[in-house]
Parts: C-alpha cells; sequence; structure tokens
C-alpha cells in the first residue's frame, strides 16, 4: 500500500550510504517509487539494481512497464534482454507476453514489420508458438502464425482451397520428424556404420 511504500523509500533515504549498492534495496526502493508515481527516482533505482545484480527478473519488468509509456522502443529493447537474460519456457511466455501487450496498446509506437508465418508439419506445432514468436519480436517482427492440422501437410500443400491458402502466408515453414526425413536411419540406426550416420 501507500503507507507501506512511502516508509520503505523513507528507509532507504536515511540509509542510502550504506544501500545504494544493494541491488535488492535498490529493487525495492524502485518498486516503490513506481507505485508512488515517482517515476524518475524509480527509473534510476531499477536501472541501478539491475546494473548491480542481472540475475534477478523483477527490475527488468518493472522498469520494462515505466519505459512502455514513455520509449516503448527502449522497453522492447529491455524486455529483450531479459529474454536473453532469463531464456526458459516460462520466460519467453513472459517475454511474448509484454511484447504482444506493448504492440496492442503503443500502436505505431515501435516499428515492427507485420508478417504472416505459416507452419505445417507431421506433429503437433503449437507449443513451438511462444518461441517462434519470441524470435520474431526480436528481430522487429510482429508475426500472424498460422498452424496447420496435425500430419496433414500433404493436404494442405496440394489443396488450393486449404486453410493454408486461405491464410496467404509470406512465410511457410515445413517441420517434418526424423522418421519422415531419414527413414533408413531411424530404422536401422545401430546397423549404419557411425561414419555413415554423420554424412
Amino acid at each position: 500500500n501507500t503507507k507501506q511504500d512511502a516508509e520503505t523509500l523513507d528507509f532507504f533515504c536515511r540509509s542510502a550510504s550504506i544501500l545504494q549498492n544493494n541491488a535488492a534495496a535498490r529493487w525495492l526502493a524502485g518498486f516503490a517509487c513506481k507505485r508512488l508515481n515517482k517515476t524518475p527516482e524509480a527509473r534510476e533505482h531499477l536501472a541501478k539494481s539491475i546494473a548491480l545484480d542481472s540475475a534477478k527478473p523483477e527490475p527488468y519488468l518493472a522498469l520494462g512497464e515505466i519505459l512502455e509509456t514513455e520509449k516503448p522502443g527502449e522497453a522492447v529493447r529491455l524486455y529483450c534482454r531479459y529474454h536473453d537474460r532469463f531464456y526458459s519456457p516460462t520466460g519467453t511466455k513472459v517475454f511474448t507476453k509484454k511484447i504482444r501487450a506493448l504492440l496492442k496498446s503503443r500502436k505505431g509506437a515501435v516499428d515492427f514489420k507485420k508478417i504472416r508465418i505459416a507452419c505445417i508439419g507431421n506433429f503437433t506445432l503449437q507449443p513451438l508458438q511462444p518461441h517462434l514468436e519470441a524470435a520474431c519480436f526480436k528481430a522487429g517482427i510482429d508475426p500472424e502464425i498460422f498452424f496447420g492440422g496435425y500430419d496433414l501437410y500433404i493436404q494442405e500443400i496440394t489443396d488450393p482451397q486449404s486453410d493454408l491458402y486461405k491464410f496467404k502466408p509470406q512465410i511457410t515453414l515445413l517441420f517434418l520428424d526424423s522418421h519422415t526425413l531419414l527413414p533408413e536411419l531411424y530404422e536401422n540406426f545401430y546397423e549404419i556404420p557411425p561414419a555413415q550416420r554423420l554424412a
């Protein structure tokens, strides 16, 4: 609450000589300033917290939320740093959610190119979406992604009336499992000499 935030900030100010190089203290002071709408101070504390200890995700996200309003381009770059530093399934979902919300709330504020991307193949592809989106966002691309049906890639490619053609992709990615691509290697792996496997 406001009182607790004010007390946190007051304690930091009174103990600044001791706490100014403490990353956790800077994060708490920055978060308190953010909630109290002391934006310049919040930016300073959060940026210092990241500089002192880049292993904590919270300062990145809090500072990014401030920059979204003032400098959306810098917010994107900070969120990219966050994703580089905290790459994981959870980190990727947080990253894509932040960028997607920013693109929606600040239309035209950041220069992302819209591209339609189709993904077809012979296994379940939807789990790739956050990772594909993340890679696109970091390249300055705002993707619209189509996922084909499970193992329907031949029908989708050969039927001009399929959903794939209706989507009109600018890029189409074909994903095939190893059994389909290299059936002889998949079925007779241990019968093939090691040198031939690598070839």
